[in-house]
């Protein structure tokens, strides 16, 4: 994937999750818990859409609590933590909610003076003075927060974002959702996160060739992210990238099929593609979108809209040069 603009802390790469159950310590998550994290690289909510991280506090063998994700960051001066917070539909309608809070839990630098709670930070125990979060929301739409963060400018902290299952331990509606999270400086502010840019691949033993195109890449520098499911070794040969909308076109005996999955429009310039070749498109019914598959000539330049594809007919007696 593609990592988010600077600050961004919801991306592909996992962060540290875990759980708190009531009366306990801090812990991994476990299945029979019935806690739950998963990364969405869009999550809608009411129209709006975020990448996200959607959890679910533990819930199953009497185990009621919280469940939470964290990151390690270095905190730059004048930053504030930016985030959205959300549940799903139907998720109000029944239970006790759900409480939402994000805490410093710790730092890796030495704190200058010796106060006490510069001692619980240098000694990870969090306490209500690192709470900078904490909001027990209503409604099944993303909310938008802003913490700040200059306490803890020129240190590297861990910021902990907790989702508690409520004040009545009633767990049974308690999704929840942290979208669009990030470290936000004058430098970055104005810099929207935009859509998630990733994809996958399976692997085996034998090398093959995998392409990703990510659409949505601004210009300038990009930080590109790997994220590998397995605990094998994994080798990687003549990685390339490239700054080009990836349209096709494949030629077969009867037609030909373009492809424009960038978001901008493309022209196809036919008679450089195939010299000699002449095509017409498919004559469609009225419900096979007979705007754009009218049986019309195409002339030897095509404009393929955003993210469409297009198949065209060969015209008899044009040449036929095989596969491009």
């Amino acid at each position: 994937g593609i990592l988010p603009p600077a600050g961004g802390l919801v991306r592909l790469l996992p962060p540290g999750t875990g759980m708190m159950v009531r009366g306990g310590e801090p812990g991994p998550l476990t299945p029979e818990s019935g806690a739950e994290f998963a990364f969405r690289s869009r999550y809608a909510l009411e129209g709006q859409t975020h990448a996200a991280y959607v959890v679910h506090p533990p819930c199953a063998g009497g185990n009621r609590g919280a469940v939470y994700w964290e990151r390690t960051e270095a905190i730059p001066e004048r930053a504030t933590l930016d985030f959205y917070t959300g549940r799903p539909p139907g998720t109000g309608d029944g239970g006790d909610g759900v409480v939402f809070s994000v805490e410093v839990v710790g730092t890796a630098a030495e704190p200058a003076t010796r106060t006490e709670d510069e001692k619980r930070l240098r000694a990870g125990e969090p306490s209500d003075m690192d709470v900078i979060f904490r909001e027990a929301p209503g409604n099944a739409e993303w909310t938008h927060h802003t913490a700040s963060l200059a306490r803890w400018a020129g240190r590297t902290v861990r910021l902990r974002f907790n989702v508690d299952c409520g004040p009545g331990d009633d767990a049974h509606v308690d999704t929840a959702a942290w979208g669009d999270a990030r470290i936000v400086t004058p430098e970055n502010r104005d810099v929207a996160p935009g859509p998630m840019a990733w994809g996958e691949s399976w692997l085996s033993e034998r090398s093959f060739t995998s392409t990703f195109y990510f659409g949505q890449v601004r210009p300038g520098k990009a930080g590109l992210e790997l994220l590998v499911e397995s605990g094998e070794p994994v080798w990687i040969e003549r990685l390339t990238v490239h700054g080009a909308p990836d349209v096709m076109a494949r030629e077969f005996d009867g037609g030909l099929v373009l492809a424009n999955p960038s978001p901008r429009p493309f022209t196809f310039r036919l008679d450089e593609l195939i010299p000699g070749g002449r095509f017409h498109r498919l004559q469609g019914s009225a419900n096979q979108d007979p705007a754009t598959n009218n049986g019309a000539v195409v002339g030897p330049r095509l404009t393929l809209g955003p993210a469409d594809a297009l198949f065209l007919v060969r015209d008899q007696g044009s040449e036929d040069l095989g596969d491009k």
